[in-house]
């Protein structure tokens, strides 16, 4: 089928669905789709059915690269433009209440990164120099194992110093993998999303990936609601669209290696000792629907796509540069616009869309 028209099919419904802005996000669109098709009233519309079976064959599409997305039209590097501001103050009062774990994976035995050790580090070098975040709230791992990662992220849920309204941040950056999860789970629409693992140093045959089931299982017992994930690693935009509910994972194919992933990842999940079932968790939505996050998550990348570094200038730091550190693309572009006017009175939804369009292809890294 002619690119134009699947386009302008997702157009069509883009705007049939009462988004506004001019500009078409498949993923946003898919996401909407997806949340309606699990509401009960809407279950037994065919034709709500028929869009999310096209906007789910368009996205595997995208994935496996046979399909250009109508939002992959340009590269933009526009936030380079940004001048530094000073923090606004009041930001700065909210930072002593800031807790953040921090985890940048570079040094993989197959395909090292380059650049994200030094997204971590930039990270935490934001949080304390320009944000004063005291130093003993801030975790940073640097090519972290499973067991540390998981470890640190249940020491930051039991972590007693945390009060309610306090700020939580999670970052990773790193590689990542999508599992289809129509490879594992049988209950529809759930069986259409992607389950996306976050990728531990000593990933292998007999350590599993960190799924976002496990990390949405996690964070919906945090002591606050204020929770804001980052994610630079490919396949981001896809995550937590599964519920993190044991009844959707109840069979699997035979002898299928990505559904043998899945398993590994969600046994590992859910035979983890401080694992602590809660119903309802801590955390909820603002619907009170605990299998939709609660959390503001920022995503490198649409969940088809791949992510990618950035060469950054050491004698000017606000300049890319061939020959140069490497970075994530879009942690180096968000902690741009972040120490930018562009900041000053904004939401986390007007600064995303704020960042301009940083698609560069297929990666050969993250």
């Amino acid at each position: 089928m002619d690119n134009a028209v699947l386009n302008g099919f997702e157009q069509a419904l883009w705007f049939a669905y009462g988004f506004t802005s001019p500009d078409l996000n498949p993923e946003e669109l898919f996401r909407e789709c997806f949340r309606r098709a699990r509401q009960p009233q809407y279950q037994k519309d065919p034709e709500l059915l028929q869009d999310l079976e096209m906007l789910y064959w368009l996205r595997r599409q995208r994935q496996r690269g046979n399909l250009l997305s109508a939002d992959s039209k340009y590269v933009s590097n526009s936030w380079q433009n940004t001048r530094p501001v000073d923090p606004d103050p009041r930001i700065i009062g909210k930072s002593q209440r800031t807790w953040a774990l921090l985890i940048g994976n570079s040094d993989y035995s197959n395909l090292p990164l380059r650049g994200s050790r030094n997204d971590a580090q930039a990270m935490k070098n934001y949080l304390e120099d320009y944000l004063q975040v005291p130093k003993a709230q801030i975790q940073i791992l640097l090519d972290a194992n499973r067991a540390e990662m998981v470890n640190a992220l249940y020491d930051l849920r039991d972590n007693s110093r945390i009060r309610s309204g306090d700020n939580i941040l999670f970052y990773f950056s790193g590689h990542s993998a999508a599992y289809p999860a129509e490879e594992y789970i049988t209950t529809w629409p759930e069986k259409l999303a992607t389950i996306v693992g976050i990728c531990p140093i000593d990933r292998g045959k007999s350590v599993p990936d960190i799924s976002d089931i496990e990390l949405n299982m996690i964070l919906q017992q945090m002591r606050s609601t204020n929770i804001t994930v980052i994610l630079d690693c490919s396949y981001s935009g896809g995550a937590f669209m599964t519920p993190p509910s044991y009844e959707h994972l109840t069979s699997s194919r035979p002898h299928c290696p990505t559904s043998s992933g899945i398993r590994r990842m969600l046994e590992a999940a859910y035979s983890n000792p401080r694992r602590t079932p809660i119903f309802p968790p801590i955390v909820q939505s603002e619907d009170g629907d605990p299998s939709v996050p609660s959390f503001v998550l920022l995503a490198a990348c649409q969940g088809y796509e791949h992510a990618s570094e950035i060469g950054i200038s050491e004698e000017n730091p606000w300049r890319s540069a061939r020959t140069s550190s490497l970075y994530g693309h879009f942690t180096c572009a968000l902690l741009k616009v972040l120490q930018s006017e562009l900041a000053r009175g904004a939401t986390f939804e007007s600064i995303t869309r704020g960042l301009p369009v940083l698609r560069t292809g297929r990666s050969m890294n993250l």
